[in-house]
C-alpha cells in the first residue's frame, strides 16, 4: 500500500496503490487500508474490525482504544492506514509485535505512507542511502527501531498509532509496549506444558486460512506448527513445503518428510539449483522491493500461493526457551550481587581490579581463540550490567571502531539497550527486559524478511510464535523449566546429545513422533552455496558497478573497500563464511539501491 496526502493544499488524499493481499474498507466517510497476514476467507473479520476501529477513532477518545482492543485488531499482526476524508486526518497503525512494518516520509508538500521502503522513497523528489544506518547494519545485522536504509524515510515504531496535526506532520497518538511479565507464574511443569500447548493452538487458530501451508524444516518449531494446525484444520486445507539446496550435505528435508508422513500431511520438497539463471531472474528487482534484503529469499522464497493462502513460518521469540548458554546462566545467577549498591560495587571492583588482566581483551572478541573468549566471558560475569551489554547486545567497542562506527552512533545504541540490573526483580524479569530491548531490532528482523517473501509472492506469511498473547504467557514461564536441557538426538545423525526447548517438546509430546520430537536443532548452512552460482556473479557485478562510481560509491562511503575486496578475491565459499557473506549481501543491496536512486 502507498498513501499520499497533500500538506499545503486542500487536494484529496490518495491511496496510490493497494496490493492484492491487502484489504480496503470504506465506511462512514473513512477509508481504511489493512495489511495483515490473513487470507480472503477472513475478509468479514477484517471488515468488522475496520468498522470498529473507525468508530473508536471517530469518537476521538483515546481511552476507548485500550490495549486489549488494539491487540485484537486484524488477527493481531497488521499495519493499517485510516483516512478521515471530512477532517483530512490520517491515522497510521502498527501492531504491538511489529510483525508488519510501515514507513513514512515528508517532502514538505506531501506526506507519503507505505509498507514498502523503496516505494515511499521513490515517491520523493530525491532519496539517499543513510550511511549512518548502513554502518549500524554492518555491526548489528539489523536497523535500529525507527531507522530505515534511507535518510529521508522513517519507520513507525512497533505498537504505535500515529496521526497528523494541522500542518500535516505525523505525531504519536497512542503507544503500547510488549507488557511482558515481571515474575514467573509459579506453576509446576505439567501445568505450564498444558498452558503453552493451549496458547500455541490459539495463536495458530487466529491465523488459519482457506489454504494453509507449513514451511517445514523438520526442527522442533516447525514440527510443532504442523502438529498444531493438524489439530485444528481439516486435512484438505493443510499441506507442507520444504526446501533444500542442490549440492548440500545437510539435508533437513528428510526429517520434514518423515514428520509430514507421520501426521498424514502432503508435502512438497523443492530443490534449489544455485546455477539456475531463471531462479535468480528477479534478483536486482527483489533487492529494491524487500524491506529487509536477505539471501534466504533465493532458497525458500518462491511460495506458490495466492491471496487466500497462508504460509506458516516457525521463527520463535525464544521467550519459552530463553536463549542462554551455560556461562549466561552463571552470570544471571549472580543477579543478587547487582541488586544492592554494596554488592554491585564489590562485583565491579572484582572485575576491574582483580580480573582486569583477563577482561582487558584488546583485540576483536570474535577473532580471539575460543579458550580466550570463554575466559574473558567468565571473568566478566560478576559485573552483570556490562556482561549483558557485551554478550546479549553484542556491544564490542574494539570491533565497532574497526568497522568505522562513529562514537555517537555507538553511544546511541548502547543507551537504547541499557538495563540497570539494580531495578530487576529476578532472572525472568531480567531476561524479559533483554527481549523487550532486542525485539524492535533483532527480533523484528525475522519477521520483516518473511513478510517480504509473502508480499513478493502475492500471498501471506503468518508467524504464530510471535503472537503477543503467546509471548506474554511465555514471559511468565519459570526459568528453571524453560532453560532445561534434556537427552536427545544429534542434528543430522542419531548420536546422543542434549537438546533445549524442553517445555515446548513436553507440550507436544503426544502429537509428535519421539525420534523427531527429541532431535537437536539442525540449521542447514547452505547460503554459502548461493555465492558459487548465479547470485555470486550478480553480487560481483553490483560491487564492480558501485566501485566505478568513484566518490559516490557506497562501498567507499561506508569505508568497507577492504571487506569487499576480500570477497572479490574469493574463489570458493564455506559454511563458516556465512556471517561474512551475509554482510557482503547487505552491502550489495545498499550499493544497488543507491545506484538506482542516485541516478
Amino acid at each position: 500500500m502507498l498513501f499520499s496526502m497533500p500538506k499545503l493544499s486542500r487536494e484529496p488524499a490518495t491511496f496510490i496503490s493497494v496490493a492484492s493481499t491487502e484489504v480496503r474498507v470504506e465506511y462512514a466517510g473513512w477509508t481504511v487500508c489493512i495489511d495483515a497476514p490473513l487470507g480472503r476467507s477472513r475478509l468479514p473479520e477484517l471488515e468488522r474490525d475496520a468498522r470498529h476501529l473507525i468508530t473508536l477513532l471517530k469518537a476521538g477518545d483515546t481511552s476507548k482504544l485500550e490495549r486489549s482492543v488494539f491487540e485484537s485488531l486484524f488477527g493481531g499482526h497488521f499495519v493499517a492506514i485510516a483516512y478521515d476524508e471530512a477532517r483530512g486526518q490520517v491515522f497510521v497503525l502498527r501492531d504491538v509485535a511489529g510483525a508488519k512494518t510501515i514507513y513514512y516520509a515528508d517532502d514538505g508538500e506531501k506526506l507519503f505512507v507505505g509498507n514498502v521502503q523503496s516505494e515511499v522513497a521513490r515517491a520523493l523528489p530525491a532519496a539517499h542511502i543513510s550511511v549512518q544506518s548502513a554502518r549500524m547494519m554492518m555491526v548489528l545485522d539489523h536497523y535500529l527501531d525507527g531507522d530505515t536504509q534511507y535518510s529521508e524515510v522513517s519507520e513507525v515504531e512497533m505498537g504505535t498509532i500515529m496521526t497528523t496535526d494541522r500542518t500535516g506532520d505525523l505525531w504519536p497518538y497512542l503507544q503500547f509496549d510488549l507488557a511482558l511479565f515481571e515474575r514467573e507464574n509459579g506453576k509446576i511443569q505439567p501445568d505450564n506444558a498444558r498452558l503453552l500447548h493451549e496458547s500455541i493452538i490459539n495463536a495458530h487458530e487466529r491465523r488459519i486460512g482457506a489454504d494453509n501451508v507449513v514451511m517445514l524444516s523438520g526442527g522442533i518449531d516447525s514440527s510443532v506448527m504442523l502438529a498444531a494446525l493438524r489439530a485444528i484444520v481439516d486435512g484438505s486445507r493443510l499441506r507442507a513445503v520444504s526446501f533444500k539446496m542442490k549440492g548440500t550435505n545437510q539435508d533437513e528435508t528428510v526429517y520434514a518428510a518423515q514428520l509430514a508422513n507421520a501426521l498424514d500431511v502432503p508435502i512438497e520438497v523443492i530443490e534449489v539449483n544455485p546455477m539456475d539463471e531463471e531462479h535468480f531472474a528477479s534478483f536486482e528487482e527483489d533487492l529494491l522491493a524487500m524491506n529487509s534484503p536477505y539471501p534466504g529469499r533465493f532458497i525458500y522464497g518462491n511460495l506458490a500461493g495466492g491471496p487466500d493462502t497462508v504460509f506458516f513460518a516457525g521463527q520463535d521469540t525464544r521467550l519459552h526457551t530463553p536463549d542462554l548458554n551455560r556461562l549466561d546462566q552463571v552470570a544471571f545467577s549472580l543477579l543478587p550481587l547487582q541488586r544492592n549498591r554494596l554488592g554491585r560495587s564489590l562485583a565491579r571492583g572484582l572485575v576491574d581490579h582483580v580480573l582486569e588482566p583477563i577482561t582487558s581483551l584488546r583485540s576483536n572478541y570474535a577473532a580471539a581463540p575460543r579458550w580466550r573468549r570463554g575466559l574473558y566471558r567468565a571473568a566478566l560475569a560478576p559485573d552483570l550490567d556490562r556482561y549483558v551489554q557485551r554478550f546479549l547486545f553484542q556491544i564490542d567497542e574494539t570491533r565497532w571502531q574497526a568497522l568505522g562506527i562513529d562514537d555517537e552512533s555507538a553511544r546511541h545504541y548502547a543507551e537504547s539497550v541499557a538495563i540497570n540490573c539494580e531495578s530487576v526483580r529476578n532472572t525472568r524479569h531480567l531476561y524479559n527486559r533483554v527481549v523487550a530491548r532486542r525485539w524492535p531490532t533483532q527480533y523484528t528482523d525475522d519477521m520483516r524478511y518473511l513478510q517480504d517473501l509473502g508480499r513478493l509472492n502475492g500471498t501471506h506469511v503468518a508467524l504464530p510464535f510471535y503472537d503477543i498473547a503467546l509471548a506474554r504467557l511465555s514471559s511468565g514461564l519459570p526459568m528453571d523449566q524453560t532453560t532445561r536441557f534434556v537427552p536427545g538426538k544429534g542434528k543430522f545423525d542419531a548420536r546422543r546429545t542434549s537438546v533445549n526447548k524442553a517445555l515446548l517438546r513436553e507440550a507436544f509430546r503426544a502429537e509428535l513422533p519421539t525420534d523427531l520430537l527429541m532431535r537437536a536443532k539442525a540449521v542447514s548452512n547452505t547460503q554459502h552455496l548461493l555465492y558459487s552460482g548465479v547470485m555470486g556473479r550478480k553480487i560481483r557485478a553490483i560491487m564492480a558497478a558501485d566501485l566505478a562510481r568513484g566518490a559516490e560509491s557506497i562501498v567507499r562511503r561506508l569505508e568497507v573497500t577492504d571487506f569487499v575486496n576480500k570477497f572479490m578475491s574469493m574463489t570458493e565459499y564455506r559454511s563458516e563464511d556465512e556471517a561474512f557473506l551475509n554482510r557482503v549481501f547487505r552491502i550489495a543491496a545498499m550499493a544497488h539501491i543507491s545506484r538506482r536512486f542516485d541516478t
